[in-house]
């Protein structure tokens, strides 16, 4: 009988600070410390450290020279880590075409089209952003090619709310977009389908401004 390994407390602190960087909790440029953290969590700061060198690894948060920040990349590193995206992306999309469940496509369809304020609307749109790449991925037959493109799409997340969350921009244009790609899966019309996938993840190379950070409610994409 196998027996299950407990996890470690770094492992718990890098599971919750992922959990953090992916939902948008930690925008990209927060500043993390040891000992912050460890007084938060009620732990010494040796694996909150462990925690942290693994989060540096996987490229969700970067080396300072006192503690650590969310993963804040220049433009031009943010347009050539979506590029590479993009690419891995749309080749899981041809992958998998003919095997996305048309019925899980019209329901993250209907939820996009459902009445709601402004913030329920946003909020969904992002559940179901999140939900379609996971679809994707999940039809798609290549295991190392999903591996590859999942660990893109974490090192996307610091990024991955801004245009949908941002209080300036109304949702229409985000959930218009996430709209026609979910048609186009419907459709069966694969060219259209990829070209708007990739143009929907090149459209998250936006970065606020430093001095936004504190003050926006998320991070980008």
């Amino acid at each position: 009988m196998t027996k299950l390994r407990k996890m470690t407390l770094a492992e718990q602190v890098c599971r919750e600070l992922s959990l953090r960087i992916l939902s948008g909790a930690l925008p990209a440029g927060t500043r993390l410390t040891g000992e912050g953290l460890g007084a938060e969590f009620g732990i010494s700061r040796t694996p909150v450290r462990d925690a942290l060198k693994q989060l540096a690894a996987e490229g969700l948060v970067q080396g300072l020279p006192r503690g650590y920040r969310v993963a804040e990349l220049d433009p031009e590193a943010l347009q050539e880590l979506l590029a590479c995206r993009s690419r891995f992306e749309c080749l899981a999309l041809e992958l998998a075409w003919g095997r996305l469940p048309d019925e899980r496509l019209a329901a993250l369809l209907a939820e996009l089209e459902r009445p709601a304020d402004d913030a329920e609307r946003r909020r969904v749109s992002l559940e179901v952003d999140h939900e379609l790449h996971e679809l994707i991925l999940a039809c798609c037959p290549n295991r190392y090619l999903v591996a590859a493109t999942r660990q893109l799409i974490r090192q996307c997340a610091p990024y991955r709310n801004c245009r949908t969350l941002d209080p300036a921009r109304s949702p229409d244009a985000l959930i218009g977009e996430r709209t026609r790609l979910l048609k186009a899966l419907r459709q069966q019309d694969f060219s259209a389908a990829a070209a708007l996938l990739a143009a929907h993840i090149a459209g998250g190379a936006v970065i606020p401004p430093e001095s936004d950070h504190r003050t926006r409610p998320d991070s980008c994409r």
